[in-house]
């Protein structure tokens, strides 16, 4: 894996809005059965958010693809 970084921090967006979107789907469910499967849902979620967010912030040193020093126009 060349960017981990960007990897573990994509994972940690993307969970984190997991989140928000498992909470927002627990508005209109009628069921228990269902408020308790998407709160398991949004557990797990926010869980791999915050353990996707402390790797980023411990792997900050590595490279990523935004700390490249690209040529915007490839020497033109």
């Amino acid at each position: 894996m060349p960017y981990l970084r960007d990897y573990i921090m994509s994972a940690a967006i993307f969970s984190f809005f997991s989140f928000v979107w498992y909470g927002w789907a627990q508005a209109d469910i009628v069921s228990v059965k269902g408020h308790v499967l998407l709160g398991i849902c949004g557990g797990i979620a926010v869980m791999l958010s915050v353990f996707g967010g402390y790797l980023s912030y411990r792997n900050y040193q590595i490279l990523s693809s935004a700390s490249m020093r690209l040529p915007l126009l490839n020497g033109i």
